[in-house]
């Protein structure tokens, strides 16, 4: 999860007039009155701030956390911050299974803070893996990725990929980005998870099995997942989320790859996985 605010010197607006402000010039008597009242406008002073791991890009402080900890407010008023919160990636499938979901992705470009703030960061674990043939014959899903949480943004963790079968433990589960589906045989349909709105893509759907058996790839940020094509094997993960906020461009939340039979690949995970 990273934050960043502008930094190190004193922005200004215009102001907007006050209904009950005179116009014209204003005498020091009449300035210290208004200001007084709570009439004079004020430009935003810059923010400072602690809490995670603080760098510096492009006239912008940032701060990243990769462990849960306080965003604290230290000084400043009449300021926004950009926030982008992600949370934990979702476990692939077990035997040619599905690709996790990608933790859901949110970006604020314009949170409001106050002096005095002490916002709650989250940060918890992604998912475990699937493991063996389908749950009911031995199988075990694997386990959707946890909550991410900046103040009132919550990001949901990615959904978990689907195991090999034709039965419910096969469908990719949802989340942030939704898992893919698991591998079948026949025509079976094995359904991808669904993302959540705003957040991330669904899972790739898988159709049919042999010869590749493959799983399909879970959902980014930035896209679904792909569908495992039996000819060839494994569908790739959904691409992320291109976004700036440490000073370069970098990809987010890329959902991960789906499995396939011995002999045929595997799907890639998708940019930012």
């Amino acid at each position: 999860m990273s934050l960043r605010y502008q930094g190190g010197f004193i922005t200004a607006s215009p102001p907007s007039p006050s209904t009950s402000a005179a116009s014209g010039v204003w005498s020091l008597i009449q300035q210290m009155q208004a200001k007084g009242n709570g009439n004079w406008p004020l430009a935003p002073a810059a923010i400072t701030a602690t809490g995670g791991t603080i760098t510096s890009a492009g006239g912008y402080v940032v701060h990243t956390f990769t462990t849960s900890g306080t965003f604290s407010v230290t000084g400043g008023y009449g300021q926004t911050v950009e926030v982008m919160c992600v949370a934990a990636g979702g476990g692939g499938g077990g035997y040619m299974g599905g690709g996790g979901g990608a933790g859901g992705l949110v970006f604020n470009s314009a949170y409001s803070v106050s002096t005095g703030d002490s916002i709650t960061v989250t940060i918890c674990a992604g998912g475990s893996g699937g493991s063996g043939y389908p749950p009911g014959s031995g199988g075990t899903n694997g386990t959707s990725g946890s909550n991410s949480v900046f103040g009132s943004i919550t990001s949901s963790g990615g959904g978990y990929g689907g195991n090999y079968g034709e039965v419910a433990g096969s469908y990719g589960y949802t989340g942030g980005s939704g898992g893919g589906g698991g591998s079948g045989s026949g025509s079976s349909v094995i359904l991808g998870g669904a993302g959540t709105s705003g957040q991330g893509h669904n899972g790739g759907t898988t159709t049919g099995g042999s010869p590749a058996y493959p799983g399909s790839g879970g959902g980014g940020a930035g896209a679904i997942g792909a569908n495992g094509v039996t000819s060839t094997g494994g569908g790739n993960g959904g691409t992320g989320l291109s976004l700036a906020i440490n000073g370069t461009s970098t990809y987010y939340a890329g959902g991960g790859g789906g499995g396939a039979y011995t002999g045929y690949p595997g799907g890639t995970g998708g940019s930012g996985g």
